[in-house]
């Protein structure tokens, strides 16, 4: 495949034969797919934490005496039923990113450096010397 070489200045100074070929067909649109999903789930913090009724602070003595109060029995006052207790199957810390083979990932890459070589927008540049380093 041949792409245009331009100079920084933007003017071009001719062509250069690439030994890259492109994809033709819809082979690897879901490879694409695959890595994209995968990126975005490891951007994930899946930092939402409860603490159950173990991890929150309190006394184990039982609240009150077992028979004879009129009241249900209960034998500790951080269930979750009482105020300032745990939060059953609450949220806890997990990782979110997801495994993708390293074909499927080479794969997605050259997908999407054909999608854009077919529609014009890879450009070759000749040298990338700049003459500062001020940024």
């Amino acid at each position: 495949m041949k792409l245009d070489v331009k100079t920084l200045s933007g003017s071009g100074s001719g062509k250069m034969t690439v030994g890259f070929e492109v994809i033709e067909d819809d082979k690897g649109n879901q490879a694409v797919h695959d890595v994209v999903v995968a990126h975005m789930a490891a951007q994930r913090s899946g930092t939402a934490k409860t603490k159950d009724r173990g991890e929150v602070s309190g006394t184990g003595k039982k609240p009150w005496r077992q028979k004879g109060t009129g009241r249900a029995r209960t034998g500790s006052r951080r269930t979750n039923i009482f105020t300032g207790g745990g939060v059953v199957h609450g949220p806890h810390p997990r990782d979110m990113s997801k495994k993708v083979n390293a074909k499927t990932r080479q794969l997605a890459l050259r997908r999407a450096l054909s999608e854009r070589m077919k529609d014009g927008e890879v450009i070759v540049v000749e040298s990338l010397k700049l003459e500062s380093k001020k940024t």
